[in-house]
């Protein structure tokens, strides 16, 4: 990994929460091409909220530190 990369760490409260989804949804009365795409979805929406809390934690750090330059 280079310096430009950052892993994102996942916590155990968060491992604990898709293991109770992934039981649930195996339990729905869903086909496996719907199965897919519900877990496809779930993957995108979490990594859009990771990319938007990264984002806006940065432009909070530029502000701040602009504030403090003033």
């Amino acid at each position: 990994m280079d310096s430009s990369t950052i892993k994102i760490e996942r916590s155990d409260k968060f491992n604990e929460i898709a293991f109770e989804l992934s039981n649930l949804i195996s339990s729905l009365p869903t086909s496996s091409e719907q199965n897919n795409k519900l877990i496809l979805l779930m993957i995108e929406q979490i990594e859009q909220a990771e990319k938007d809390a990264f984002e806006q934690g940065m432009l909070l750090g530029i502000k701040l530190k602009e504030v403090s330059l003033v």
